[in-house]
């Protein structure tokens, strides 16, 4: 079973958009008394040698190598003054010193939190940083998202979403009756049950997050939209005859059971089930 999220991984890359995730990862790692890791990869412009023989490419790997140093140095110096400001932000608990490395953005940040000596839990970001775009997704976010490895389990945060002050968190749960797509439920479960705990310095009232479980069903006599356990069901909504929705319900039903029998002890959450057609 999953364990509570306990290491925070926010990939920065020096713009205001880039740490708008941090309040979302303080937030988390605030209710289980974790940590936030800000890593900062510097991006080192490529450079292709022409093919005018041996000599000349040495030459020309030399100073790549000699522009990536001081790229490094200055970014490594530059990076100071974001990482006390977050201190003073946020407090010396959950700022660590940012790790500058030279990589593919992509695939050092998914090496990194897959490294067992870092022992990340969850990586957020969001969804554009430095180059805004007008794509679903930035070029970093979707190489993280799309990596080809297996990762951590990744909080994509739009970055134009309000401050979170909601305590009754509430978090969709996509299903196929898969047992790969039952994989996200225990990362879906901690992450509401940490957004949904209130600040030390909050005087609220401990309150219960919600998964809602959903599964679509392709195909359907007509559209309608099943309510698992529902005590107006019958008033509310029209019966279809047909046996994938009731297939489907009871997979939602067993799913329900199962979460609560084995996470339900740990975590205080409330589930409930849609079956869409």
């Amino acid at each position: 079973m999953l364990e509570p999220i306990k290491r925070v991984l926010v990939p920065l890359d020096g713009s205001r958009r880039a740490e708008g995730a941090i309040r979302y990862a303080k937030r988390i790692a605030s209710a289980t008394d974790g940590t936030v890791i800000l890593l900062r990869v510097v991006e080192i412009p490529t450079q292709q040698a022409d093919a005018q023989g041996y000599l000349d490419r040495v030459s020309a790997e030399y100073k790549l190598t000699e522009k990536s140093d001081e790229l490094v140095s200055s970014q490594s110096k530059a990076s100071m003054p974001s990482a006390q400001a977050t201190r003073t932000v946020f407090g010396e608990k959950y700022a660590i010193p940012i790790p500058t490395l030279v990589k593919p953005t992509g695939d050092i940040i998914i090496e990194w939190a897959v490294a067992e000596e870092n022992k990340v839990d969850l990586i957020v970001l969001c969804r554009h940083g430095n180059n805004g775009s007008e794509r679903p997704l930035g070029r970093v976010a979707q190489e993280i998202v799309l990596h080809r490895h297996p990762s951590k389990p990744i909080l994509l945060v739009h970055e134009e979403s309000p401050e979170f002050k909601r305590y009754d968190a509430h978090a969709l749960v996509a299903l196929d009756g898969s047992s790969f797509s039952e994989t996200v439920l225990p990362p879906a479960a901690y992450l509401i049950d940490a957004l949904g705990t209130p600040q030390k310095r909050e005087r609220v009232r401990q309150q219960k997050g919600t998964l809602h479980f959903v599964q679509v069903v392709k195909d359907s006599p007509e559209p309608v939209v099943k309510v698992l356990d529902n005590p107006f069901e019958q008033e509310q909504e029209k019966y279809i005859d047909w046996p994938e929705l009731d297939k489907a319900i009871n997979y939602l039903r067993d799913m329900k059971k199962t979460f609560n029998d084995e996470l339900g002890a740990v975590l205080v959450l409330q589930t409930d089930g849609y079956v869409v057609t």
